[in-house]
């Protein structure tokens, strides 16, 4: 519909309403700006969230920020925002205009914090990732592109100095045991915080690898949750703490609150069913991960996953995900409709049954009923 094809079911909106004064003081993040009507600004800010700010701007704006009267589009790239209005580059307020904003904007990411590994050792890449940041861990991905994607540029941004990101080409993937690309991978030093003796047998490296069919497609928002699901394990098993990766424009647990409240009590993650799902999903805008349990009462790990699952929700509160759960034996039609079978016991949550997406629109709560 007019004004962004706005959301529907009452769902909040992933498009910022930016004032004049609000257009002053932007982030350092890529924005699209829209002036007057321009459909589609929705469907944008739900594809790059996490990424990419998308906003709606006063009409009479657009002659000053590149257009030549309303309805116009323009593109602020990274690092833009103190000129803003010098930088903006305007496209067409349709389809075709926005799609190239959105392109124009995702390039922009700087790739600065990610290492271009070679044919070479990468002995010293590891040598820093699992000694110089807070979960001592790699985050590989292989590609056969020529530039490091902008999903991957986004994720070291989103959790700088948490862990080492490494772009990895072709020729390295017989190394790692990985047969197509691409692939993502989180590695780390199994031998790191033992006793003595095993580290003494120096490093030996174990990780968890991004499973489309496990953790959803191949998208910002699932490889941010599995990214930070692991980063969760790691200070828990290294004893240490740190707060969650804040996204591009993310403003709190489904783009609400305020990164700050990242440390405040949140509650525990509620469990899913057809009287809350609007609520908990649909209406949180954003992304929402569910984590699949055994509900059951032989499942004796139930209380330390939903444990490790509110930590998860508590620290992913200046995130681009709301957590909940459900139980996966009970509700099978909503377990199906992603792919997945009956989720017994689930020995690691982060790797084997956390699903996400916008659950609002891609799967009939009815399931749950």
């Amino acid at each position: 519909g007019g004004g962004g094809g706005g959301g529907g079911g009452g769902a909040a909106s992933l498009v910022r309403d930016l004032s004049e004064s609000d257009l002053s003081s932007l982030g350092a993040e890529p924005h699209v700006l829209a002036f007057g009507d321009v459909d589609g600004l929705e469907a944008l800010a739900e594809a790059t969230y996490g990424q990419v700010v998308v906003g709606r701007a006063p009409a009479a704006l657009a002659a000053k920020y590149g257009g030549k009267e309303a309805p116009a589009v323009a593109m602020l790239p990274f690092g833009a925002a103190e000129k803003a209005a010098k930088k903006a580059v305007p496209f067409a307020a349709d389809a075709a205009g926005l799609d190239a904003a959105k392109k124009g904007a995702l390039a922009s990411l700087p790739d600065s914090l990610v290492d271009k590994l070679g044919q070479g050792s990468p002995d010293m890449f590891f040598s820093a990732a699992l000694t110089q940041t807070a979960a001592k861990a790699a985050c590989l991905l292989f590609s056969d592109k020529a530039e490091v994607p902008p999903i991957f540029r986004s994720l070291s941004m989103a959790f700088e100095g948490q862990m080492q990101f490494g772009f990895a080409p072709p020729a390295m993937m017989a190394q790692f045991n990985i047969d197509r690309a691409p692939a993502l991978l989180v590695l780390w030093n199994e031998n790191e915080g033992k006793d003595e003796q095993d580290a003494q047998a120096g490093m030996k490296l174990t990780g968890a690898r991004f499973m489309p069919q496990v953790h959803g497609k191949f998208s910002y928002g699932n490889i941010a949750a599995f990214v930070a699901s692991v980063v969760e394990q790691r200070l828990q098993m290294l004893g240490a703490h740190a707060g969650g990766a804040k996204p591009a424009g993310g403003e709190g647990e489904g783009g609400r609150g305020k990164a700050a409240g990242a440390s405040k009590d949140v509650g525990p993650p509620p469990e899913l069913s057809a009287a809350n799902f609007e609520a908990e999903c649909t209406q949180r805008g954003g992304l929402c991960a569910v984590a699949l349990l055994d509900g059951g009462p032989d499942n004796g790990n139930k209380e330390a996953q939903l444990a490790v699952l509110a930590k998860l929700r508590r620290r992913g509160a200046g995130g681009p995900l709301s957590y909940s759960w459900l139980d996966a034996t009970c509700h099978t039609d909503f377990v199906a409709a992603f792919g997945l079978g009956e989720s017994r016991d689930p020995q690691n949550l982060g790797q084997s049954r956390l699903i996400s997406g916008n659950l609002g629109e891609t799967r009939d709560p009815q399931n749950l009923g």
